[in-house]
């Protein structure tokens, strides 16, 4: 419940600040799109709460995993003050991840300190720029925003289907009756497609 709290925390705050951002460009004619004051916060806050969201879905699917294939383990690892750490480890490490995304825009004042534009360092031309955009923008952001979580929930949705169809094929062995056989292939069928319909929709 907690996880499902705290993924549901993330993608609130994600989409209110895209409706924010997106907002603002649309009915306030913010040009160019980053040149309003709210914007380098809102900006950091979608990617954070993004990356964040992306990672609680993978403890989910760790979560359901475990209390799934080791209910023991799960009576000690999927406790309310472990949920709560995991939470708190992903923020932390989504927010160090999104440090630089805090520093690519920054405000422009005038002389009273009043805030008159917004300005993105990255159109600074240098060997900054020309790291920054391959390295993090992109490869970074593909193989921790994509490669990882993906790799990661297909690892886990297997294992556990795996272990689903072992259980069939047991209740299948040891069942007497042909009614029965099929009873079991039946439920055993609706959690399977339970379980990809559950992760596929996260996902």
């Amino acid at each position: 419940f907690l996880i499902s709290s705290g993924l549901a925390t993330f993608d609130s705050a994600f989409l209110l600040t895209i409706s924010i951002n997106k907002g603002m460009v649309s009915l306030g004619n913010v040009t160019p799109y980053h040149n309003f004051f709210l914007y380098p916060i809102t900006n950091a806050i979608r990617k954070l709460s993004y990356t964040s969201s992306i990672y609680t879905i993978v403890g989910l699917s760790l979560e359901r995993y475990l209390s799934f294939c080791h209910p023991q383990k799960a009576k000690h690892l999927c406790s309310p003050s472990k949920a709560k750490l995991l939470i708190a480890i992903i923020t932390l490490v989504s927010f160090l991840y999104t440090i630089p995304i805090f520093c690519e825009h920054t405000w422009e004042k005038d002389d009273n300190g009043t805030i008159k534009a917004v300005k993105t360092t990255l159109m600074m031309k240098g060997p900054l720029r020309d790291v920054y955009y391959p390295v993090y923008r992109t490869w970074m952001n593909f193989f921790v925003r994509f490669v990882i979580p993906t790799l990661s929930l297909i690892i886990l949705n297997t294992l556990m289907i795996k272990e689903v169809t072992v259980l069939v094929e047991i209740r299948i062995d040891y069942t007497p009756f042909n009614s029965e056989i099929i009873c079991g292939q039946n439920v055993g069928t609706k959690v399977v497609c339970g379980i990809i319909f559950f992760f596929e929709k996260k996902a």
